[in-house]
Protein backbone atom coordinates (compact mmCIF):
# COMPACT_ATOMS: atom_id res chain seq x y z
CA UNK A 1 0.00 0.00 0.00
CA UNK A 2 1.40 3.33 -0.35
CA UNK A 3 3.31 2.99 2.84
CA UNK A 4 3.29 -0.15 5.02
CA UNK A 5 6.78 0.67 5.90
CA UNK A 6 6.07 2.94 3.07
CA UNK A 7 2.66 1.56 3.05
CA UNK A 8 1.09 -1.45 1.60
CA UNK A 9 2.64 -1.42 -1.77
CA UNK A 10 2.75 -4.63 -3.82
CA UNK A 11 4.57 -7.56 -5.28
CA UNK A 12 3.47 -10.98 -6.11
CA UNK A 13 5.44 -13.81 -7.24
CA UNK A 14 3.60 -15.85 -9.76
CA UNK A 15 4.38 -18.52 -12.26
CA UNK A 16 6.62 -17.82 -15.17
CA UNK A 17 4.65 -19.42 -17.93
CA UNK A 18 1.32 -18.90 -16.36
CA UNK A 19 -1.87 -18.59 -18.30
CA UNK A 20 -4.31 -15.83 -17.46
CA UNK A 21 -6.26 -15.79 -14.23
CA UNK A 22 -9.80 -16.80 -15.12
CA UNK A 23 -13.04 -16.90 -13.20
CA UNK A 24 -15.23 -20.00 -13.12
CA UNK A 25 -16.80 -18.38 -16.15
CA UNK A 26 -14.38 -16.25 -18.14
CA UNK A 27 -14.70 -12.49 -18.24
CA UNK A 28 -13.01 -9.19 -17.39
CA UNK A 29 -11.83 -8.15 -13.95
CA UNK A 30 -15.20 -6.65 -13.07
CA UNK A 31 -16.87 -10.02 -13.68
CA UNK A 32 -14.33 -11.85 -11.55
CA UNK A 33 -14.97 -9.52 -8.64
CA UNK A 34 -18.71 -9.78 -9.18
CA UNK A 35 -18.80 -13.57 -9.23
CA UNK A 36 -16.19 -13.80 -6.45
CA UNK A 37 -14.47 -16.74 -8.05
CA UNK A 38 -10.89 -17.62 -8.83
CA UNK A 39 -8.60 -20.56 -9.44
CA UNK A 40 -7.70 -21.10 -5.78
CA UNK A 41 -9.90 -22.41 -3.03
CA UNK A 42 -8.61 -20.53 -0.01
CA UNK A 43 -8.26 -23.09 2.77
CA UNK A 44 -6.78 -22.54 6.22
CA UNK A 45 -3.52 -24.09 5.00
CA UNK A 46 -3.29 -21.65 2.08
CA UNK A 47 -4.02 -18.51 4.12
CA UNK A 48 -0.35 -17.73 5.03
CA UNK A 49 0.83 -17.83 1.40
CA UNK A 50 -2.21 -16.01 0.03
CA UNK A 51 -1.90 -13.17 2.55
CA UNK A 52 1.87 -12.73 2.18
CA UNK A 53 1.71 -12.73 -1.63
CA UNK A 54 -1.14 -10.21 -1.62
CA UNK A 55 0.57 -7.86 0.82
CA UNK A 56 3.79 -8.19 -1.13
CA UNK A 57 2.07 -7.38 -4.41
CA UNK A 58 0.52 -4.23 -3.01
CA UNK A 59 3.84 -3.09 -1.57
CA UNK A 60 5.53 -3.59 -4.90
CA UNK A 61 2.86 -1.63 -6.72
CA UNK A 62 3.44 1.46 -4.61
CA UNK A 63 7.19 1.25 -4.26
CA UNK A 64 8.68 0.04 -7.50
CA UNK A 65 6.43 1.19 -10.35
CA UNK A 66 7.00 4.53 -12.01
CA UNK A 67 10.68 4.76 -11.14
CA UNK A 68 11.13 7.74 -13.48
CA UNK A 69 9.27 11.01 -13.00
CA UNK A 70 8.86 13.03 -16.22
CA UNK A 71 10.45 16.06 -14.53
CA UNK A 72 13.67 14.10 -13.85
CA UNK A 73 14.55 13.19 -17.46
CA UNK A 74 13.32 15.59 -20.13
CA UNK A 75 15.97 15.72 -22.88
CA UNK A 76 17.34 12.67 -24.62
CA UNK A 77 20.08 11.36 -26.92
CA UNK A 78 22.66 11.55 -24.18
CA UNK A 79 24.40 9.46 -21.55
CA UNK A 80 23.75 10.64 -18.01
CA UNK A 81 25.28 9.68 -14.65
CA UNK A 82 22.69 7.90 -12.50
CA UNK A 83 22.34 10.96 -10.26
CA UNK A 84 21.34 13.22 -13.14
CA UNK A 85 18.47 10.88 -13.97
CA UNK A 86 17.17 10.89 -10.40
CA UNK A 87 18.78 7.58 -9.34
CA UNK A 88 21.58 6.54 -7.05
CA UNK A 89 24.63 4.52 -8.01
CA UNK A 90 27.78 5.10 -10.00
CA UNK A 91 26.57 3.83 -13.36
CA UNK A 92 24.85 5.57 -16.25
CA UNK A 93 21.59 6.03 -18.10
CA UNK A 94 21.49 6.19 -21.89
CA UNK A 95 18.52 8.34 -22.89
CA UNK A 96 17.11 8.56 -26.40
CA UNK A 97 14.18 10.80 -27.26
CA UNK A 98 12.55 13.47 -25.12
CA UNK A 99 9.91 13.79 -22.44
CA UNK A 100 8.68 17.37 -22.42
CA UNK A 101 5.34 17.60 -24.24
CA UNK A 102 2.38 15.21 -24.48
CA UNK A 103 3.14 12.56 -27.10
CA UNK A 104 6.88 12.57 -26.37
CA UNK A 105 8.64 9.26 -25.77
CA UNK A 106 11.99 8.51 -24.19
CA UNK A 107 13.88 5.22 -24.09
CA UNK A 108 16.18 4.62 -21.15
CA UNK A 109 18.87 1.97 -20.83
CA UNK A 110 19.97 1.81 -17.21
CA UNK A 111 23.23 0.27 -16.00
CA UNK A 112 24.62 0.02 -12.46
CA UNK A 113 22.20 2.53 -10.93
CA UNK A 114 20.08 2.17 -7.79
CA UNK A 115 16.54 3.08 -6.77
CA UNK A 116 15.76 3.57 -3.09
CA UNK A 117 18.97 1.74 -2.29
CA UNK A 118 18.27 -1.26 -4.54
CA UNK A 119 20.38 -1.93 -7.68
CA UNK A 120 18.43 -1.49 -10.93
CA UNK A 121 19.25 -2.17 -14.59
CA UNK A 122 17.40 -2.73 -17.83
CA UNK A 123 15.34 -0.99 -20.48
CA UNK A 124 12.43 1.35 -19.81
CA UNK A 125 10.36 3.33 -22.29
CA UNK A 126 8.20 6.20 -21.04
CA UNK A 127 5.49 7.86 -23.14
CA UNK A 128 4.10 11.14 -21.83
CA UNK A 129 0.33 11.19 -22.40
CA UNK A 130 -0.43 14.49 -20.67
CA UNK A 131 1.27 16.97 -18.41
CA UNK A 132 0.29 20.15 -16.60
CA UNK A 133 2.39 21.36 -13.71
CA UNK A 134 2.81 18.49 -11.26
CA UNK A 135 -0.03 16.56 -12.90
CA UNK A 136 0.85 13.99 -15.54
CA UNK A 137 -0.18 10.71 -17.13
CA UNK A 138 2.56 8.49 -18.53
CA UNK A 139 2.78 4.98 -19.94
CA UNK A 140 5.76 2.91 -18.77
CA UNK A 141 7.01 -0.14 -20.66
CA UNK A 142 9.52 -2.35 -18.82
CA UNK A 143 11.72 -4.83 -20.69
CA UNK A 144 13.95 -7.20 -18.71
CA UNK A 145 14.05 -4.58 -15.98
CA UNK A 146 15.89 -5.87 -12.92
CA UNK A 147 15.56 -4.80 -9.28
CA UNK A 148 18.21 -6.12 -6.89
CA UNK A 149 21.00 -8.55 -7.72
CA UNK A 150 22.13 -12.14 -7.28
CA UNK A 151 19.55 -14.35 -5.55
CA UNK A 152 17.37 -11.33 -4.71
CA UNK A 153 17.14 -10.08 -8.30
CA UNK A 154 13.59 -9.53 -9.58
CA UNK A 155 13.03 -9.21 -13.34
CA UNK A 156 9.96 -7.31 -14.53
CA UNK A 157 8.31 -7.13 -17.96
CA UNK A 158 5.11 -5.35 -18.91
CA UNK A 159 3.29 -2.04 -19.13
CA UNK A 160 2.00 0.26 -16.41
CA UNK A 161 0.15 3.56 -16.67
CA UNK A 162 0.91 6.14 -13.99
CA UNK A 163 -1.57 8.95 -13.31
CA UNK A 164 -0.13 11.51 -10.90
CA UNK A 165 -2.17 14.49 -9.70
CA UNK A 166 -1.60 17.21 -7.12
CA UNK A 167 -4.22 19.33 -5.36
CA UNK A 168 -2.36 22.45 -4.28
CA UNK A 169 -5.11 23.68 -1.97
CA UNK A 170 -5.32 20.39 -0.07
CA UNK A 171 -1.61 19.65 -0.54
CA UNK A 172 -2.69 16.16 -1.59
CA UNK A 173 -0.84 14.00 -4.11
CA UNK A 174 -2.61 11.01 -5.69
CA UNK A 175 -0.71 8.44 -7.73
CA UNK A 176 -2.77 5.79 -9.54
CA UNK A 177 -1.20 2.78 -11.25
CA UNK A 178 -2.99 0.62 -13.81
CA UNK A 179 -1.87 -2.51 -15.64
CA UNK A 180 -3.32 -5.52 -17.41
CA UNK A 181 -0.04 -7.28 -18.02
CA UNK A 182 2.87 -7.27 -15.61
CA UNK A 183 5.11 -10.30 -15.09
CA UNK A 184 7.63 -10.67 -12.26
CA UNK A 185 10.24 -13.39 -11.95
CA UNK A 186 12.61 -14.03 -9.04
CA UNK A 187 14.61 -17.23 -9.33
CA UNK A 188 12.24 -20.19 -9.56
CA UNK A 189 9.32 -18.05 -8.38
CA UNK A 190 7.21 -15.86 -10.57
CA UNK A 191 4.08 -13.76 -10.57
CA UNK A 192 1.66 -12.13 -12.92
CA UNK A 193 -0.57 -9.16 -12.20
CA UNK A 194 -3.42 -9.74 -14.62
CA UNK A 195 -5.47 -6.68 -13.70
CA UNK A 196 -4.63 -3.83 -11.36
CA UNK A 197 -5.82 -0.42 -10.32
CA UNK A 198 -4.08 0.90 -7.21
CA UNK A 199 -3.98 4.47 -5.92
CA UNK A 200 -1.90 5.98 -3.13
CA UNK A 201 -2.66 9.43 -1.77
CA UNK A 202 -0.83 11.47 0.83
CA UNK A 203 -0.98 14.98 2.23
CA UNK A 204 2.15 17.11 2.50
CA UNK A 205 5.55 15.51 2.07
CA UNK A 206 5.69 11.86 1.06
CA UNK A 207 6.61 9.65 3.99
CA UNK A 208 5.53 12.25 6.56
CA UNK A 209 1.85 13.15 6.25
CA UNK A 210 -1.30 11.02 6.42
CA UNK A 211 -1.88 8.56 3.56
CA UNK A 212 -4.54 6.31 2.06
CA UNK A 213 -4.24 3.26 -0.17
CA UNK A 214 -7.01 1.91 -2.42
CA UNK A 215 -6.45 -1.12 -4.65
CA UNK A 216 -8.12 -3.82 -6.75
CA UNK A 217 -6.07 -6.56 -8.36
CA UNK A 218 -6.18 -10.01 -9.90
CA UNK A 219 -2.96 -11.92 -9.43
CA UNK A 220 -1.54 -15.29 -10.28
CA UNK A 221 1.28 -16.69 -8.16
CA UNK A 222 3.56 -19.70 -8.16
CA UNK A 223 3.60 -19.46 -4.37
CA UNK A 224 -0.14 -20.04 -4.17
CA UNK A 225 -0.33 -22.15 -7.32
CA UNK A 226 -3.15 -20.22 -8.93
CA UNK A 227 -4.94 -16.90 -8.89
CA UNK A 228 -7.02 -14.78 -6.55
CA UNK A 229 -8.81 -11.44 -6.65
CA UNK A 230 -8.09 -8.80 -4.04
CA UNK A 231 -9.59 -5.43 -3.24
CA UNK A 232 -9.49 -2.93 -0.41
CA UNK A 233 -13.00 -3.13 1.01
CA UNK A 234 -11.95 -0.20 3.23
CA UNK A 235 -9.06 2.06 2.29
CA UNK A 236 -5.89 1.56 4.26
CA UNK A 237 -4.95 4.64 6.26
CA UNK A 238 -1.86 5.62 8.17
CA UNK A 239 0.74 8.31 8.63
CA UNK A 240 4.26 8.84 7.34
CA UNK A 241 6.26 5.69 6.69
CA UNK A 242 4.35 3.62 9.26
CA UNK A 243 2.12 0.64 8.66
CA UNK A 244 -1.62 1.38 8.38
CA UNK A 245 -3.78 1.77 11.47
CA UNK A 246 -7.09 1.28 9.62
CA UNK A 247 -8.37 -0.43 6.49
CA UNK A 248 -9.31 -3.86 5.16
CA UNK A 249 -8.17 -6.03 2.26
CA UNK A 250 -10.49 -8.76 0.97
CA UNK A 251 -8.88 -11.65 -0.95
CA UNK A 252 -11.31 -13.90 -2.83
CA UNK A 253 -10.75 -17.31 -4.42
CA UNK A 254 -12.90 -20.01 -6.00
CA UNK A 255 -16.37 -20.88 -4.67
CA UNK A 256 -16.39 -17.57 -2.77
CA UNK A 257 -13.68 -18.64 -0.31
CA UNK A 258 -11.90 -15.66 1.13
CA UNK A 259 -9.36 -14.16 3.48
CA UNK A 260 -9.67 -10.75 5.08
CA UNK A 261 -6.76 -8.64 6.36
CA UNK A 262 -7.82 -5.97 8.86
CA UNK A 263 -5.30 -3.31 9.94
CA UNK A 264 -5.18 -2.83 13.70
CA UNK A 265 -5.08 0.58 15.46
CA UNK A 266 -1.64 -0.10 16.95
CA UNK A 267 -0.06 0.05 13.48
CA UNK A 268 1.94 -3.09 14.23
CA UNK A 269 -0.56 -5.89 13.67
CA UNK A 270 -3.17 -7.13 11.21
CA UNK A 271 -6.07 -9.45 11.98
CA UNK A 272 -6.27 -12.30 9.47
CA UNK A 273 -9.66 -14.03 9.06
CA UNK A 274 -10.62 -16.83 6.68
CA UNK A 275 -13.74 -18.42 5.23
CA UNK A 276 -12.68 -21.80 3.79
CA UNK A 277 -16.07 -22.98 2.52
CA UNK A 278 -17.49 -19.77 1.06
CA UNK A 279 -20.55 -19.65 3.31
CA UNK A 280 -19.87 -16.06 4.37
CA UNK A 281 -18.84 -17.02 7.91
CA UNK A 282 -15.22 -16.58 8.99
CA UNK A 283 -14.44 -19.74 10.91
CA UNK A 284 -10.97 -18.74 12.08
CA UNK A 285 -8.71 -15.77 12.75
CA UNK A 286 -5.26 -14.89 14.03
CA UNK A 287 -3.27 -11.76 14.81
CA UNK A 288 -0.05 -11.23 12.84
CA UNK A 289 2.64 -8.56 12.73
CA UNK A 290 2.86 -6.78 9.39
CA UNK A 291 6.51 -7.81 9.15
CA UNK A 292 5.49 -11.48 9.43
CA UNK A 293 3.18 -11.15 6.44
CA UNK A 294 6.06 -10.45 4.07
CA UNK A 295 7.32 -13.41 2.09
CA UNK A 296 11.09 -13.89 2.01
CA UNK A 297 11.32 -13.27 -1.70
CA UNK A 298 10.09 -9.73 -1.15
CA UNK A 299 12.47 -8.87 1.64
CA UNK A 300 14.52 -6.68 -0.68
CA UNK A 301 11.53 -4.40 -1.18
CA UNK A 302 11.49 -3.39 2.46
CA UNK A 303 15.19 -2.61 2.29
CA UNK A 304 14.37 0.14 -0.19
CA UNK A 305 12.19 1.96 2.28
Amino acid sequence: MHHFKYSFSVILMLPVALSGCLADKSGPASELFQTKSGHITITKAKVPDVTSESVGAMRFSSVALGVVEPSKVQGGDQTLPCGKAGFGGNGSVIAKGKLQQPGDTIQLTISNCSYRGVPIAGALEVNLVSREGQNYVANYSYKDFVFGNNADALTMNGEVTIDNSYDEQARRTVTARTTKNLELVQGAKSAKINEMWCADSYIGRKGEGPYEVDCTMILTSSAIDGCVALETSKKFQGKGGDNPTAGELLITGAIDTKTQIVAQPDGKHALIKWDSDGDGVYEGQLLKRWEDLESNMLSWVTKML
